[in-house]
C-alpha cells in the first residue's frame, strides 16, 4: 500500500504533534497555551465581599466620628444655653436695682435744701426776723437752681415772649395794651426743660389787642 504524504504548510509543528502523539502526551492548543499564560502571568484581584467589609468598616467609623461630632455640638449648644439664661437673669436683677434706685442722684442733690428748709422753719418758730427769713429762703431758691442746673433742668422763658404752643400752656388772653397778639404777659406757673425735652409747660397769661370800640 503507498503513502501519500500532506503538506500542511508547518512541517516542524507537524512533527511535534505526532511524536507528542506516539508518546502518549497531549499537546495543548494554541488557545489553552493563551489561558494559562493569562492565568499564570496576571495578579490575583481580592474578592468582592473583603472589598464590601472594608467599605462597611469605613462608613462605620465616618458614622462613629460624625456621632462624636453631633454630641460634642450638643454639648456646646447647652452650655450656650445656660450661659444666656444666666444672662438674662442677670440682666432683669440690673433692671430691678436700677428701677429702684434710679433716683437716688436727685435725693442726694435736694438733701442740703430739704436741710435748709428746716432750718427756715426752725427760726420762724423761734419769732426770727423776717429779712433774715427772706434771705435764708432766697438762699434755697438759688440752691434749688443749682441742683436743677446739675440735672439738666431749666427754666422755660415766657415773659414777653411770643406764645409757643409747644412750651406755653395758655390759661387765659387779655387785652393789653401796647402789646401784640399772643404774646406773654404774665406766667402763673413757671414751666421746665429736661435737656430738650419738656418737662412742665409754662401756665401763661396771653395778651390780644384792644378792640378800637
Amino acid at each position: 500500500m503507498t503513502r501519500i504524504p500532506i503538506e500542511t504548510g508547518d512541517s516542524s509543528e507537524e512533527e511535534a504533534v505526532q511524536q507528542g502523539v506516539q508518546g502518549g502526551e497531549e499537546i495543548p492548543r494554541e488557545g489553552g497555551r493563551e489561558e494559562i499564560r493569562a492565568d499564570s502571568g496576571g495578579e490575583s484581584q481580592p474578592p468582592p465581599v473583603l472589598d464590601a467589609e472594608a467599605r462597611i468598616r469605613a462608613l462605620e467609623a465616618e458614622i462613629a466620628k460624625k456621632s462624636e461630632e453631633g454630641k460634642q455640638t450638643f454639648d456646646r449648644l447647652l452650655r450656650l444655653h445656660a450661659e444666656f439664661e444666666n444672662y438674662k437673669k442677670r440682666v432683669s436683677r440690673e433692671k430691678e436695682e436700677f428701677s429702684r434706685y434710679a433716683h437716688e442722684r436727685v435725693l442726694r442733690e435736694f438733701l442740703p435744701i430739704v436741710d435748709n428748709l428746716y432750718r427756715a422753719l426752725e427760726a420762724l418758730k423761734m419769732g426770727g426776723e423776717l429779712p433774715g427769713l427772706m434771705t435764708g429762703l432766697e438762699l434755697i431758691l438759688q440752691q434749688i437752681r443749682e441742683a436743677f442746673q446739675k440735672l439738666g433742668v431749666t427754666e422755660i422763658k415766657s415773659l414777653g415772649e411770643p406764645f409757643d404752643p409747644t412750651v406755653h400752656e395758655a390759661v387765659m388772653q387779655v387785652e393789653a395794651k401796647g402789646q401784640e397778639d399772643d404774646a406773654v404777659v404774665d406766667e402763673l406757673e413757671k414751666g421746665y426743660l429736661l435737656h430738650d425735652r419738656v418737662l412742665r409747660p409754662a401756665k401763661v397769661t396771653v395778651s390780644k389787642k384792644r378792640s378800637e370800640s
